[in-house]
């Protein structure tokens, strides 16, 4: 399809202009208040119904949610930014992201599409030969940058949701595009599989995909991906006593001694033979006065696997060492599972359908049917498999987007010109079901 109805030229600058917008405001994980509402306020101009707020998220406990102060000091950052007080403090919490619906005029399948739309806790670099600063949409948050691609995924995710609109005459079925919070840290997605919503939508097809590898040029596709790493996010905490470090040192128990002797440990743990495996300690806080003994200390890690006993195993040793190193210290040890992703396996009659539709793709120049994750997690694997478990079939895209430097990177960057492409990928693959979900059901249903 050749999406005439839409102005071209309009389109994709008022794609690149999205993306550069919440590139200039990122949020991270449970605090994207601005990004939750622009995503609304551009559904709202098109007449797409969505869900959002509460009604997408566990009413249990969601892991990791920013402190009480942090969440208001976010919630009026965006009130002050955007205006919108009234729909902010209805999702006051962390209840952001949205789901929309777009129907079409026949019967046919339930396709969904998942984007994510946080940012990384990270500081941009913000030199003059980075290319957000020299053209003007750095970060203008301290710390934190879309230093992943979310940004652009958001900006696919509105670009599909205005071409599939311009043509709902022509869908069959239904559309769910899934604009979802705090995947950095693999949380939000746990908290929207938790509240049942894709279990009880009967999803037939879903699709979701990321920028990258490093070095792949936008146009350059996998039409999916294999070797998600199965990982828990942990938090340690020691507990000391704190103490005069320089009249009463044997008074105290020292929790920031005990943390760094753990650091060590952790990163020292003897490999698996049975496959890959990763662990990082990535924050660490403690101490209160050079002249006090730290009376407690925090550590954010993360353990990584290729098989769930690989990370089992990751996790086992994690905990022994975090325990060895309290006990070395004489302090007190405790921990929290914080996230966790799991594996999944792209179903390939479903990743067929993409390559075929991505080699004749507008914007497509190279077409690979499999990319290797290895050590990449992605917390939209907890979703997937749950359409998988209600008997849809599901696919992991990966799209070149000229990244130069690594995901997470302060001078991370992407192609612009793969945000349209995407997004007429993405709506090229939903026409391409329309034409071909009864054959693929009787054939699923045969193999059944």
């Amino acid at each position: 399809m050749d999406y005439s109805r839409v102005n071209r030229e309009t389109f994709e600058q008022e794609l690149i202009t999205f993306r550069r917008e919440l590139h200039k405001y990122p949020e991270s994980a449970w605090t994207e208040y601005r990004t939750t509402v622009r995503i609304i306020q551009e559904l709202k101009k098109l007449g797409i119904p969505f869900w959002y707020g509460r009604r997408l998220h566990t009413t249990g406990e969601r892991n990791n949610l920013p402190d009480p102060l942090t969440d208001a000091h976010c919630m009026q950052r965006a009130i002050n930014e955007i205006g919108e007080e009234t729909l902010i403090k209805e999702i006051a919490g962390g209840y952001t992201g949205v789901v929309a619906f777009i129907e079409g005029k026949e019967p046919g399948p339930t396709i969904a599409i998942r984007f994510d739309i946080d940012c990384n806790d990270v500081q941009e670099e913000l030199s003059a030969t980075h290319l957000p600063v020299r053209e003007g949409f750095a970060s203008m948050h301290p710390n934190l940058m879309h230093a992943c691609g979310h940004d652009a995924h958001t900006a696919i995710g509105l670009g599909t949701a205005k071409l599939l609109n311009a043509y709902k005459d022509k869908l069959k079925g239904k559309v769910i595009l899934v604009f979802q919070p705090a995947e950095e840290g693999n949380r939000g997605a746990i908290s929207m599989v938790d509240a049942g919503i894709f279990r009880d939508l009967g999803i037939d097809y879903m699709f979701t995909g990321h920028c990258g590898p490093t070095g792949a040029p936008a146009g350059e596709i996998a039409a999916s991906v294999k070797n998600f790493a199965i990982g828990y996010k942990i938090n340690f905490m020691f507990k000391g006593l704190s103490s005069h470090a320089g009249n009463a040192p044997q008074e105290g128990k020292n929790a920031l001694a005990a943390a760094c002797m753990a650091v060590l440990g952790l990163l020292g743990i003897s490999r698996s033979s049975e496959g890959w495996s990763r662990i990082n300690v990535g924050y660490m806080q403690s101490g209160t006065g050079r002249n006090v003994i730290p009376e407690n200390a925090l550590l954010w890690l993360e353990v990584r696997g290729e098989t769930e006993a690989i990370r089992d195993y990751m996790y086992k040793r994690a905990l022994e060492i975090g325990e060895g190193a309290a006990q070395m210290y004489g302090c007190e040890f405790s921990y929290k599972i914080k996230g966790k992703t799991r594996s999944v396996i792209c179903d390939e009659e479903l990743v067929s359908l993409v390559e075929d539709v991505a080699k004749r793709a507008e914007g497509v120049t190279t077409v690979s049917h499999c990319s290797d994750n290895r050590g990449g997690g992605d917390d939209v694997t907890h979703i997937l498999n749950q359409v998988q478990e209600g008997g849809g079939l599901v696919d992991y895209i990966q799209f070149g987007a000229g990244i130069q430097v690594p995901h997470h990177n302060c001078r991370f960057d992407i192609d612009e010109a793969v945000i349209p492409v995407i997004a007429r990928l993405y709506c090229d693959i939903v026409f391409e079901l329309n034409k071909k979900y009864q054959f693929m059901k009787e054939n699923k249903n045969s193999n059944d």
